[in-house]
């Protein structure tokens, strides 16, 4: 079995050489097999040949500069809510007044990597 091989986009965003990232391949969203343009043959998407070229939707990828919310405070928030529909409240609490009940006992609301 061949050894992977990767490369980074000008993002620095490792992208894996294969047919599913090349510039060559017809695009389609079957997974078994894929038509390459450049060798016109039927390829599989795991392949790599001397021809492989960046597609430009992998040259566009980026890394994320968003956040993502810890699970311990969507659970904190899932327990406040079931317990305002047990309760038959009509209007529940704010979530910022829920955040920052939480970031008061707990810290940020997001994970940090």
């Amino acid at each position: 079995m061949k050894k992977a091989k990767f490369t980074l986009n000008d993002f620095g965003v490792r992208i894996k050489k294969c047919c599913a990232s090349c510039e060559w391949k017809v695009e389609t969203r079957l997974q078994t097999k894929r038509c390459c343009t450049k060798l016109k043959k039927d390829v599989s998407p795991c392949d790599c040949c001397k021809c492989w070229k960046m597609s430009q939707q992998m040259m566009e990828v980026r890394k994320s500069v968003g956040q993502i919310k810890r699970r311990e405070y969507q659970l904190f928030l899932l327990q406040i809510r079931e317990r305002e529909m047990k309760e038959g409240v009509e209007e529940g609490r704010d979530v910022m007044d829920i955040r920052a009940e939480y970031e008061s006992q707990y810290g940020s609301i997001y994970m940090n990597f």
